[in-house]
């Protein structure tokens, strides 16, 4: 709707998506399956701009807690959390460093420390969808800053059925000796 526009920081021709849903439909399906409350993920195609995930939370108090996008690399990012965080009530933020393969260095930059900092004071939870080789990267950021939940989307994206997904696996279980 005009009301939330697309924004989708990749694609700038994205017209809209293929299937409709709405917060309307989810609580239907919540009901109906005797679901009292769920976590909101941004979609990619409102971008950075949360707005959506507000009015749901506004519109269905106490139903929903939510995980809002901003940009990683933006350098006012910490402001930014702290913006949806502190004065719009989200809970977090998910990030997808998997879309910034070859690009990810920002993922365990000390210029991220200000973020995770930031993620500390607010006690903001991080939700990750990223690629196995990229899980070390995340590793060094949750040994510096071991207070920020942190939650591993997908299951990083492993490939179960290859011919040998150990490797892979011993990278995300690796995360499980951090609280």
């Amino acid at each position: 709707s005009s009301k939330f526009p697309f924004a989708h920081p990749y694609n700038k021709n994205f017209a809209g998506a293929q299937h409709r849903g709405t917060v309307e439909m989810l609580i239907d399906d919540m009901d109906s399956g005797g679901v009292t409350h769920s976590i909101l993920v941004q979609v990619i195609y409102h971008g950075w701009d949360n707005s959506y995930l507000v009015y749901c939370m506004k519109k269905y108090p106490g139903r929903f807690a939510a995980q809002g996008l901003i940009d990683p690399t933006d350098p006012d990012v910490a402001a930014k959390l702290e913006y949806w965080v502190a004065k719009r009530g989200l809970a977090g933020m998910r990030f997808s460093p998997i879309y910034y393969r070859g690009k990810d260095d920002w993922l365990s930059a000390a210029s991220s420390n200000p973020l995770w900092e930031k993620a500390t004071e607010l006690g903001a939870v991080f939700n990750f969808f990223i690629a196995p080789e990229q899980l070390p990267q995340l590793q060094t950021m949750i040994q510096r800053f071991p207070d920020v939940p942190v939650v591993v989307d997908h299951l990083s994206q492993i490939e179960l059925g290859s011919d040998d997904p150990q490797p892979a696996l011993n990278k995300l279980l690796a995360l499980a000796h951090y609280p």
